[in-house]
């Protein structure tokens, strides 16, 4: 009997994969421009470059400390209480702003994402251009070799069940679509598929024959 031909593509997309992450992707576009915003609110910079250099770790503690430490370097005298005053401040930007600055930082260095900049030089993603580059990404290769070896044993196993249908049929047994009334142990009726029964063959290992019995009499007390 000559095989079945089959045309298999030779990459497939991932559909299920794209969707996550251009969700992800626009969730991403829409918290740096909620990070940033904040940033912009409490002056603090918010240019590609310097994000970028916030996303190694303490890096905005540092910058915070130096601006502090640069904001008395030119004064031969500070009250003492505007100092602490100062340093108050400055902590507080550090406290309010590390979360903002750390998660805006992640986003601006994520290597997937195309950036576009406005006049400040305040990155944003492009999410047209993203999209279309996340597309490209999610297209996988595929063994065709292997696909058409293993459509091949599936279509063994559909002719084998259509087979079995028409001799089912022939000789009065149920068929794969057809269910057989049985009592069920715990009171009522139930309906028990041949095609449940066929699957069972693969994890009990019920040889053909007592497999054919079964069926059989258990056909005939429905038929009582």
């Amino acid at each position: 009997m000559a095989q079945n031909t089959y045309s298999f593509p030779s990459e497939v997309f991932d559909q299920a994969t794209f969707t996550r992450r251009v969700q992800d992707m626009e969730a991403d576009a829409n918290m740096l421009k909620k990070y940033e915003g904040q940033l912009i609110r409490n002056g603090i910079p918010t240019d590609a470059k310097w994000l970028k250099s916030m996303s190694k770790e303490g890096a905005f503690k540092t910058y915070i400390d130096k601006q502090c430490s640069g904001f008395f370097s030119g004064a031969s005298f500070i009250p003492v209480a505007t100092k602490n005053e100062i340093k108050f401040q400055y902590a507080n930007a550090y406290e309010s702003n590390k979360t903002a600055v750390s998660l805006a930082a992640n986003i601006v260095n994520h290597q997937d994402y195309i950036f576009e900049e406005d006049e400040t030089g305040t990155p944003s993603i492009n999410v047209e251009a993203t999209r279309e580059v996340i597309r490209k990404s999610c297209y996988d290769s595929v063994d065709v070799g292997r696909l058409e070896k293993m459509a091949q044993a599936i279509d063994g196993i559909v002719k084998a069940v259509e087979a079995l249908d028409t001799t089912a049929t022939e000789v009065g047994f149920p068929t794969t679509s057809s269910g057989i009334p049985i009592i069920n142990p715990i009171g009522g009726f139930a309906v028990l598929f041949l095609a449940d029964i066929l699957n069972s063959i693969a994890t009990s290992k019920m040889d053909v024959e007592s497999l054919t019995l079964w069926i059989y009499g258990t056909a005939a007390k429905s038929r009582k």
